[in-house]
């Protein structure tokens, strides 16, 4: 909870601190990108594993919990949505948020010299 606070899951939007972002769907994540995706974001794929990209925005003055941002300087544009059912039953919600104007690439080397991802965060349900 140290950056965004509580957030609720719509199927058009993410609610961060009182703040609506609006999700655009862009492409189901699967097969070796849902890997990468889930390397990413230290998840671990299994059959209930689903993801997808969004197009959002948020601006990046925005600030959210103890007056933090999500991506310093720049808006947040995208955001990859990973769900995960646990050996408990419970729902995992990962998320990955990136600036820039292109549809981020999730390859482990494009990652690791990015500069467009924020932040990865981790929910329990």
């Amino acid at each position: 909870m140290g950056i965004t606070g509580d957030i609720l899951e719509t199927t058009d939007e993410l609610v961060i601190q009182n703040r609506h972002l609006k999700l655009t769907p862009v492409r189901k994540v699967e097969n070796q990108e849902l890997t990468d995706a889930a390397e990413l974001l230290n998840a671990t794929v299994n059959s209930e594993t689903r993801a997808q990209l969004y197009k959002t925005y948020l601006p990046a003055d925005t600030r959210l919990h103890s007056n933090n941002t999500l991506c310093g300087r720049s808006a947040t544009s995208w955001v990859v949505m990973l769900h995960t059912v646990d050996k408990g039953g419970g729902i995992n919600l990962d998320l990955a948020f990136f600036s820039g104007s292109q549809q981020p690439n999730l390859t482990p080397a494009v990652i690791s010299t990015s500069r467009d991802l924020c932040g990865t965060f981790w929910y329990q349900k």
